[in-house]
């Protein structure tokens, strides 16, 4: 019941997303995540159980005697009311508490996808019975489920709800290099006006325009830039060896997620002259170029050096991408959710297949553009497993992907109507009849194999009958005197979607 009123929750949160047309800040991403998150520690955890021997569990003092005169009642009640961020890695925890606590309480909280435990996991002592809050300490990112508990002598015996908390993620320094691998694309020619030479200092009084650029001794130069905004999607630097104006759709690009970013390091290549332009990105789309800006890099070209494109370093990138879950929508059908934290401005990947691990864009795919969007219908062969990811998709490429999460389709329903074998009136035949419960949309698929193995579906297909209202079939071309196994199945859009019992006969 409760999987099923978040997942509701979830898919209706991004509907209305979706139907506004806006894209969901930081925050509501980050609540998202604990939602699902929340429901797959909830229905995992087991109050009683305690956390892995692994688990390093942090020092407590032991708490005080209980007062003498006050008894610990056994109808206590605890609430965590809310859950306060007041500076990086720290939250104020604040509760509720029915009952009498003489030993006071405890705050406990983990990472993993179960509730904690007291006093084997992190947490904070209170010995004070009036206590209504405790301190919560804990890295950016992660997600934190946490509850408040009843000390007692042995550790804790009444316990709150589990809380789940994710403390902010801060912006990176200044220096922080958000390069990516630049794409390489056909350059073509384009007249425009460019900046000074190698490391022109041009004065500007563009709001949008590229200061400065310096160093680039150690094949990375330091480009700054101010801007009248701070772009949702963040900035891309095209740039071109060859084209005056580099821009969307023909040049090489870094990517900059952070709109804030006011500076980022570029690479290139020893002596070789490069034209950069800074765009703003609105979901995907370029709004607005800097002026051209030429920078060369220090030192001897290489002979080949006017031809070549540098090769920037990796993406630095805080998205993160979770699947909460799969499960099945009809046969050969499934349903996909998935969390994701941080921006997506080209939409999600769903890739799967059934042998390789991890599935790559060479696999299945399904293809996702709503940024809004977290769950989708995907489909495969009955009863096989498949490897599923979801990823981060960005001009043609995936550049973050969840975990592996395996999936096995629901296997057709067995036994669901009667067969009949019986040696054929001609040599190297078989009868075979049968009564089905009714006419099968699309008719039904023959199987047969030699005895005495099982046939499966599709490697023994050997016929297709269209009729779906026949009871009868011959098959013919058999080795006299052999014996085969044979199977019928309900062929519905091209799916064994029933089949018959085995039986077996030999030819005659």
């Amino acid at each position: 019941m409760r999987i099923k009123v978040l997942l509701g929750f979830i898919l209706i949160t991004a509907f209305i997303i979706g139907g506004c047309g806006q894209v969901p800040d930081g925050q509501q991403v980050a609540e998202e995540l604990n939602k699902i998150l929340t429901q797959v520690a909830l229905d995992n955890a087991d109050t009683a159980a305690p956390p892995p021997e692994t688990l390093p569990a942090t020092e407590t003092p032991a708490p005080p005697a209980a007062d003498a005169t006050a008894t610990a009642t056994p109808d206590a009640i605890l609430s965590i009311t809310s859950i306060e961020e007041t500076g990086p890695g720290r939250a104020i925890v604040n509760w509720d508490a029915t009952g009498n606590f003489p030993a006071g309480f405890s705050l406990v909280w983990t990472r993993e996808e179960r509730k904690p435990v007291y006093p084997q996991d992190e947490n904070t002592y209170t010995g004070d019975p009036t206590a209504r809050s405790a301190l919560l300490s804990g890295l950016p990112g992660f997600v934190y489920i946490v509850r408040v508990c009843r000390t007692s002598a042995d550790g804790c015996d009444i316990y709150s709800n589990a809380a789940f908390f994710t403390f902010t993620r801060y912006a990176p320094t200044p220096t922080t290099n958000w390069t990516r691998t630049a794409i390489a694309k056909t350059a073509f020619a384009n007249a425009g006006s460019g900046g000074g030479g190698g490391g022109s200092t041009k004065p500007t009084t563009s709001k949008f325009a590229i200061l400065s650029m310096s160093g680039g001794e150690n094949l990375k130069a330091l480009m700054k830039w101010n801007s009248d905004t701070s772009p949702a999607d963040g900035f891309r630097i095209y740039y071109s060896t060859t084209n005056q104006e580099p821009k969307q759709g023909s040049d090489s690009y870094f990517v900059i997620e952070d709109g804030k970013a006011r500076q980022a390091y570029v690479d290139g290549l020893t002596g070789t002259t490069y034209n950069y332009r800074l765009c703003k990105m609105d979901d995907g789309q370029c709004t607005a170029y800097t002026a051209t800006y030429k920078f060369t890099f220090p030192g001897k070209a290489a002979p080949t050096a006017g031809a070549a494109t540098p090769q920037p370093a990796a993406t630095k990138t805080t998205a993160t991408l979770l699947i909460a879950k799969i499960e099945d929508a009809g046969l050969g059908k499934a349903l996909v959710t998935w969390a994701a934290d941080g921006k997506f401005p080209e939409g999600f990947r769903i890739l799967y297949s059934a042998s390789n691990n991890p599935p790559t864009l060479k696999d299945k795919v399904v293809k996702v553009t709503d940024i809004a969007q977290r769950s989708v219908e995907v489909s495969g062969d009955p009863g096989v497993k498949y490897y599923f990811r979801v990823c981060k998709y960005v001009d043609g490429d995936c550049t973050v992907f969840s975990p592996v999460k395996e999936f096995k389709f629901a296997a057709p329903p067995t036994d669901v109507f009667e067969l009949t074998a019986t040696p054929g009136a001609e040599v190297g035949t078989v009868d075979l009849s049968w009564v089905a419960l009714s006419p099968a949309p699309d008719g039904f698929f023959v199987l047969r194999a030699a005895a005495p193995r099982e046939p499966v579906y599709p490697d023994d297909l050997k016929d297709e009958i269209t009729d779906g209202t026949a009871t009868s079939y011959t098959a013919t071309g058999l080795t006299s005197g052999k014996t085969y196994n044979f199977r019928l199945c309900i062929n519905i859009g091209g799916v064994c979607s029933g089949y018959s019992k085995i039986r077996a006969e030999t030819a005659k």
